[in-house]
């Protein structure tokens, strides 16, 4: 049998156990998860065990997280062998920098589609811009946690990401509405952003709105400048079918007339339990539309409570 898939995440995997995996499975394996691994309290990978990882030709998913021990020479490495990689995911390895992130040069430029740099706190407006230059068929960009990307970051991605189709920038404070209004005429391709924690208000959802004709899901969670004008700002037209409002100001009546407005295309909505009467708001539409609208609880956003359209 020969070593194609492999999820080590969550457990006592070392470097050493990454070496053997590279023995064995040198020319077969083609995607590995290897997430928050640990080992007596420590997170138990390091630069060693993703360096051996090189030999493995033919990988083209990689899945790390959290490992402070991951050095720019080991993505360098990486880089040389293993040409064919279409996602990489190295979210919380504090120690890249640009280097290592850019290491991937003409081999990665034609292969890479997914990448996470989300909580790495070297990239920064300059490296966002150099990614977007290097990596260009890049489809899905993560970059949640960054505190140095900030609105010209964002306006470099625009500008230069001319494939990308879904877009994190979750927790970046520096990215305000100055930076979206400018960005976002130039990102009508995306189909998914994801902006929570941003210093962005209704301003910033009108232009979203008004300028990414191809959006599917939007995910404005605690931004607390989002009220009940940017659910206005929906049209019949949109494409819009998911949106996610936890821990924004919605009020009862707003996101009442948001259930009632059957003209737009949305199928999921997840709002805060705590800061609106979601029964009310359901009651309201009950008497007009039949109960078009089913809650649930969403265990993946806690807190929050999931509205989904009856099909």
């Amino acid at each position: 049998v020969r070593l194609r898939d492999l999820d080590v995440s969550w457990t006592a995997v070392t470097d050493s156990s990454l070496l053997l995996v590279a023995t064995v499975a040198q020319e077969s394996l083609v995607k590995l998860k290897a997430r928050g691994c640990t080992y007596l309290g420590r997170k138990s990978i390091t630069g060693r065990g993703v360096m051996a990882l090189a030999a493995c030709s033919s990988l083209e998913v990689l899945k790390l997280y959290d490992y402070r021990l991951i050095e720019n020479d080991s993505l360098e490495a990486l880089a040389v062998g293993c040409p064919k990689m279409r996602q990489l995911c190295i979210p919380a390895c504090y120690a890249l920098s640009d280097a290592g992130i850019l290491a991937g040069g003409e081999e990665w430029a034609r292969t890479l589609r997914e990448l996470d740099l989300s909580r790495i706190p070297f990239v920064s407006n300059a490296c966002l811009k150099m990614v977007a230059l290097r990596y260009t068929f890049l489809t899905n960009l993560r970059v949640c946690g960054c505190a140095k990307v900030s609105d010209d970051g964002v306006l470099h991605l625009a500008t230069f990401a001319l494939q990308l189709e879904s877009l994190a920038l979750s927790s970046c404070p520096l990215i305000t509405d100055h930076g979206v209004i400018a960005a976002m005429p130039l990102f009508s391709h995306l189909s998914a952003l994801e902006m929570a924690d941003c210093q962005i208000s209704d301003i910033s959802i009108s232009h979203i709105l008004g300028t990414c004709t191809s959006l599917r899901m939007l995910d404005v969670s605690n931004c607390l400048g989002v009220t009940d004008a940017s659910l206005r700002a929906l049209r019949a037209g949109a494409r819009l079918q998911e949106l996610v409002l936890r821990g924004c100001p919605i009020t009862t009546q707003g996101l009442a007339l948001l259930l009632l407005n059957r003209s737009l295309a949305l199928t999921t909505i997840y709002i805060e339990a705590e800061t609106i009467d979601i029964e009310s708001a359901h009651l309201s539409i009950l008497d007009k539309e039949k109960g078009s609208w089913t809650i649930a609880h969403a265990n993946h956003l806690a807190g929050s409570t999931k509205l989904s359209r009856r099909t």
